[in-house]
């Protein structure tokens, strides 16, 4: 599966960041993949306006299903913003696109809220830590703080309530299968249109069988990442909804 995700970066199809690459050269539990649907399901079922809503508190599973909606093609919910909405989501997610750059992962022209590494990134390293103080209080009242690894180190009370919020290889088989995906849905794409070239000249060309054979390999990888290859199928299919104009 290595193989296949350079041959993706190299067809533009994935981003070239680590985090992308190092999900998709993974092969996984189906323990994982199975709980790698769950953020895929929500991230393409509930409206993009929720979940960035939810994202900006930086809610670990809300955070993953958004950049996993963003990068199966779903329009970016800050595309519709105003100004001061722009302006509201930025100083909240300062701190988060500081430590994204700062962690070595490519900048870019487009804005962070734009991109689904920044916010895959972000959900693979938020802290959930329970405020110790709220935690033995009479009245029983939990607090959960979602912080980033830096802020946990400046923790005066950190301890063994203080832990990752998600689990690596769940997050890493969600982002898998929605990047397989959203390939395969583009690869569709030019197969049909090949396909069609082929039929006019009688002789399917090179790039066709190259693109077919791209294609198996997604789907394979694709199977083993979103579970099976009926989930894949769907994922892709909403994937290529998604991009239509």
């Amino acid at each position: 599966m290595k193989i296949a995700a350079i041959g993706l970066v190299a067809l533009g199809l994935i981003a070239s960041s680590p985090a992308a690459q190092a999900a998709t050269g993974q092969v996984f539990s189906k323990v994982s993949a199975r709980r790698g649907q769950a953020y895929v399901k929500t991230a393409m079922e509930r409206p993009m306006a929720d979940l960035l809503d939810s994202a900006e508190a930086l809610k670990p599973d809300d955070v993953l299903a958004y950049g996993l909606a963003l990068q199966l093609g779903r329009p970016a919910a800050s595309l519709g913003y105003t100004a001061e909405q722009n302006a509201r989501l930025e100083t909240a997610m300062r701190h988060a696109g500081e430590y994204y750059l700062q962690a070595g992962e490519p900048d870019t022209d487009r804005p962070l809220a734009e991109l689904p590494d920044f916010w895959i990134y972000t959900a693979a390293h938020i802290y959930n830590h329970l405020d110790a103080d709220a935690r033995f209080s009479n009245e029983y009242v939990i607090t959960t703080q979602h912080l980033l690894p830096d802020e946990v180190e400046q923790l005066a009370n950190r301890d063994d309530m203080t832990k990752i919020a998600l689990n690596a290889s769940d997050v890493a088989a969600s982002q898998a299968c929605a990047i397989y995906a959203q390939a395969g849905a583009v690869i569709r794409v030019t197969i049909r249109r090949l396909e069609s070239e082929a039929a006019a000249t009688g002789k399917p060309s090179s790039a066709m069988v190259q693109s077919q054979k791209t294609y198996d390999e997604l789907v394979k990888a694709g199977s083993n990442a979103c579970l099976d290859k009926a989930f894949f199928d769907d994922v892709s299919a909403f994937s290529e909804s998604s991009q239509k104009p």
